[in-house]
C-alpha cells in the first residue's frame, strides 16, 4: 500500500512499519523501531496519539490530523486513522498513516486568498455585492449596506432589483442578461434607499462563478454628487452661451 502502516502494541510500542512508512519518515525499519517516540513524533502530536492508542484499546477506530517529523527535521502533514487489530493472538493497534502535506499547504493557501478576498471585499468604500443572475443578493459588503440604508441580513433578504428605481428596472434586467452572458459591462442607474429615497448610482457588473454556478458581481458608487455637479456645469455653460450671443447681439446692433 502507498499509506503508511504502523503496529503498535496497545501500551505505545513500535512493533513494525511497512516500506512506505519509512519513506514518510525517512529511516529504514532498523531506525524506526529502535528510535524513541519523540525522534518522529513532535509532542504537539503526542496527545493526540496518546488519545488514539486510548480510542483503539477500547475497541473502538480513530481519525484525526497531526504532523510528524522527517530524519532530516522536516515537520509534514498526516491523516492519521488508528483500527483495533489481533497480532499473534494478541490486541495491537493497526495505525495507517498518510501524507496530506500537499492538501493542508493548498487549503493554507485557499485560506489566505478567502482572507483577502474578505478584506478587500469588506473594507471596499465601493458596494459590493454576489448576485445571481436573477438579480438576487447572495453576499454584500458594509459600503453595500449602507449605500442603500438596509442591515445584512435584510439584503439578503429581499427580493430581486428591491433596491431599484422603477424607471431603472428594464435597464437592470438587460444588464444582467448581458453580464449573464459572460460580458463585463458598466452603467448607471437610480437605486433606491430602505427610506424611500433615491441616488444616482455608477454600476460594474463582472461576471464570476461561485459554487460552481454563474453568478454576477456587482460595484456600484454613489454618484448622486457628481450628477448635479456636473447639472450645475451644464447650467451654467448654458448661462454662459446664452450670455455671450446676447453680447453678440449687442454688439451687432451697436454695429448697425
Amino acid at each position: 500500500t502507498s499509506d503508511g502502516i504502523a503496529l503498535w502494541t496497545l501500551d505505545g510500542r513500535l512493533v513494525d512499519v511497512n516500506q512506505a512508512c519509512c519513506n514518510l519518515h525517512g529511516m529504514t525499519r532498523e531506525q524506526l523501531l529502535a528510535a524513541p517516540l519523540t525522534e518522529f513524533v513532535p509532542p504537539e502530536s503526542m496527545p493526540k496519539l496518546m488519545k488514539l492508542l486510548e480510542t483503539v484499546r477500547e475497541g473502538r477506530t480513530f481519525q484525526d490530523e497531526a504532523i510528524a517529523t522527517h530524519k532530516n527535521g522536516e515537520v509534514f502533514h498526516l491523516d492519521m486513522r488508528g483500527l483495533p487489530a489481533t497480532f499473534q493472538g494478541q490486541r495491537h493497534v493497526l495505525l495507517v498513516l498518510r501524507d496530506i502535506t500537499k492538501r493542508k499547504v493548498a487549503e493554507e493557501a485557499l485560506r489566505a486568498s478567502e482572507e483577502r478576498y474578505h478584506t478587500i471585499f469588506n473594507a471596499s468604500v465601493d458596494g459590493f455585492a454576489l448576485c445571481t443572475p436573477d438579480g438576487r443578493i447572495m453576499e454584500a459588503n458594509p459600503a453595500f449596506c449602507r449605500l442603500h440604508g438596509y442591515s445584512h441580513e435584510e439584503l439578503l433578504a429581499a427580493e430581486s432589483f428591491q433596491f431599484v428605481h422603477p424607471d431603472s428596472q428594464l435597464r437592470c434586467w438587460a444588464f444582467f442578461e448581458a453580464a449573464s452572458s459572460g460580458h463585463s459591462l458598466q452603467s448607471e442607474a437610480r437605486a433606491q434607499r430602505k427610506d424611500g429615497s433615491f441616488f444616482d448610482a455608477e454600476v460594474h457588473g463582472v461576471p464570476v462563478h461561485y459554487g460552481n454556478a454563474p453568478h454576477l458581481l456587482l460595484i456600484m458608487r454613489d454618484i448622486t454628487d457628481r450628477k448635479r455637479a456636473e447639472a450645475e456645469r451644464g447650467r451654467l455653460e448654458a448661462q454662459l452661451r446664452q450670455s455671450q450671443k446676447m453680447e453678440a447681439i449687442g454688439h451687432l446692433t451697436g454695429g448697425i
